[in-house]
């Protein structure tokens, strides 16, 4: 197997896991803050390890112009939600439990 294919068949299998493994919970994240909610810790983290994955294979996209549209759409998601994120935290006054 030429490394080109190589390349290919990981960028696929990056796409299916993300597809597979993330991108259910990512669209609830993305409406939960459409609602005004704010994200817990967890999710935060979460959404930071798959933005993290997703910039870690850009140099693996970059090669195969086809799935270009498809990480710009992951990256424009990311944005959407974290943007909303912070306009829902900025919105809502801080307070202390207890």
């Amino acid at each position: 197997m030429s490394n080109s294919a190589a390349n290919h068949n990981l960028l696929q299998m990056l796409m299916q896991r993300f597809e597979n493994e993330h991108l259910d919970r990512v669209l609830g994240l993305k409406d939960r803050v459409a609602t005004g909610q704010r994200l817990t810790d967890a999710e935060q983290a979460f959404l930071k390890q798959v933005f993290q994955e997703a910039q870690n294979s850009k140099p693996l996209v970059d090669r195969f112009p086809e799935y270009q549209p498809i990480y710009a759409r992951v990256v424009h998601l990311y944005q959407d939600i974290t943007r909303q994120a912070l306009a829902n935290e900025q919105s809502k006054p801080f307070s202390p439990a207890g």
